[in-house]
């Protein structure tokens, strides 16, 4: 794999005319060129604006690359630059979902969200792909606390194509692109060649002795599907379904998604201990999330509703914030080196737009039916444990576990108890287990290709001690 140097440019190198004055685009340039230097060493990023100006009924769209796309043949990020927007793919996938079940049971309204699965179809057979999964020691009670599960979101999908008559979720989600005009988004999948895509960016993350390099496009073909975070796209295409989002499933004046049904997307299904600070000793909020709704985080900036989402697959990385009331939507990504800091991310980046845009510098009064409402009580939920549990013995560990989504785990014994055992984690996971001194605990050493993606998401730190516990 070949190692480039950080000889990246930091203007801009791509834009598409919009409604920035010349003062605010060259605040954003000194912004950006800010948050894409040292010390996150960002290869390329690039952002879409989009905002309603008022008096007119279409928006305004504002798309500028920075860096490159392409480290090693100097390609600038353009607007039409392909990349994973990873978990913001949830946004799209609740909302095909909360659109299917209102046109399929519109009898019942938003309370479909709340039907057991196994009315709404009586015929799906639920089947564990890994009957071990049963034995697996629970961490929280059933429904007792929110928890981020890709799997969960997956699951939705594959049960909206049931009840759609087989329908691939992946094909429901492209309708979804057709009707938004979104032409150069696609779907992961297992098969493309995704290094030679046209006009695919290239993702790129730092060693720890802080040498950028690109990682193996193969790579994302782990993650297809469009359900979980499988969605690729571009800075115009984005902006269309900020658009979209904006207008209340609205575009071009055709309403794609009723409006009640995009009111469900962001009506609170989840409240979460306030994530923002304090901006004043009188007790105002700053900035930060409060709920969960479907596929979108709930939160506020300076006072005003702000809708977002958060993607990363490292390394790329990417965040969409929506501002409905001052009908303004902020899109950025980058290509690596994979997480960056809050204080120079890509939430920190859509807030400081917003601060430009809007020159909001006074906080507005929020909607009190969201901001008073008592965020619940996070449910500190502990791994129950047996400290008398038995020795396992390592001829009975040689073993598959795991699920394809996630990628197999095989565990390989070799006859000889004085040699650690080895593993293989999916496609390109190797590596070798080590007893610690605890019981049923053991280190991995990991070996190959799969250092890359653990460099990936961190950031370029040396990587932590890897554990593994195991459970009759």
């Amino acid at each position: 794999m070949k190692s480039f140097t950080a000889f990246i440019l930091f203007t801009s190198l791509s834009s598409s005319i919009g409604f920035l004055s010349t003062e605010q685009e060259a605040t954003l340039d000194n912004l950006i060129n800010s948050v894409i230097q040292r010390p996150n060493r960002i290869p390329g990023l690039g952002i879409s604006i989009v905002k309603q100006i008022t008096g007119e009924e279409n928006y305004s769209v504002f798309t500028k690359g920075y860096g490159n796309s392409d480290v090693e043949y100097a390609v600038p990020v353009f607007n039409n630059t392909r990349f994973l927007i990873a978990s913001i793919s949830k946004s799209f996938t609740a909302t095909v979902t909360c659109k299917f079940l209102h046109d399929t049971f519109p009898q019942h309204g938003e309370s479909v969200l709340d039907i057991p699965i196994v009315q709404l179809a009586p015929n799906y057979q639920f089947v564990l792909s890994d009957s071990r999964f049963r034995y697996i020691q629970e961490k929280c009670g059933f429904r007792s606390r929110f928890e981020y599960s890709n799997n969960m979101i997956i699951l939705a999908g594959e049960i909206v194509s049931h009840l759609s008559g087989a329908i691939p979720f992946d094909d429901m989600v492209r309708n979804l692109f057709e009707r938004l005009g979104m032409d150069d988004s696609l779907i992961v999948d297992a098969v493309t060649d995704y290094e030679t895509l046209s006009r695919m960016s290239r993702g790129y993350y730092l060693m720890p002795d802080g040498i950028l390099r690109k990682l193996n496009a193969t790579h994302y073909n782990g993650n297809s599907g469009a359900a979980s975070g499988g969605v690729i796209s571009t800075l115009l295409d984005m902006a269309k379904y900020m658009e979209f989002h904006l207008n209340e499933g609205m575009i071009n004046g055709i309403q794609v998604v009723p409006k009640e049904v995009m009111q469900w997307l962001r009506s609170p299904s989840n409240f979460v201990e306030f994530t923002g600070w304090r901006l004043s000793d009188s007790g105002e909020r700053g900035s930060g999330n409060f709920a969960y709704g479907l596929g979108l985080d709930l939160g506020i900036h300076r006072g005003w509703q702000r809708i977002a989402h958060d993607g990363d697959l490292s390394p790329f990385t990417a965040r969409m914030s929506l501002f409905p009331v001052k009908k303004l939507g902020v899109f950025s990504f980058s290509n690596g080196p994979g997480p960056l800091p809050f204080q120079s991310g890509h939430e920190f980046l859509g807030n400081q737009v917003f601060d430009l845009i809007e020159n909001q510098l006074e906080e507005k009064q929020f909607d009190k039916a969201f901001t008073n409402r008592k965020p619940e009580k996070a449910i500190n939920c502990k791994v129950r444990t047996d400290p008398k549990r038995p020795k396992i013995q390592a001829s009975e560990l040689a073993g598959v576990y795991g699920h394809p989504y996630e990628g197999l785990f095989q565990v390989m014994y070799d006859g000889n108890a004085s040699t650690p055992l080895s593993l293989q984690y999916g496609k390109r996971g190797t590596g070798l287990l080590s007893e610690t001194e605890e019981t049923n605990i053991y280190k991995i050493e990991w070996f190959g290709e799969i250092l890359s993606l653990f460099y990936s998401y961190n950031g370029g730190q040396p990587l932590l001690d890897t554990l593994l516990q195991l459970h009759h």
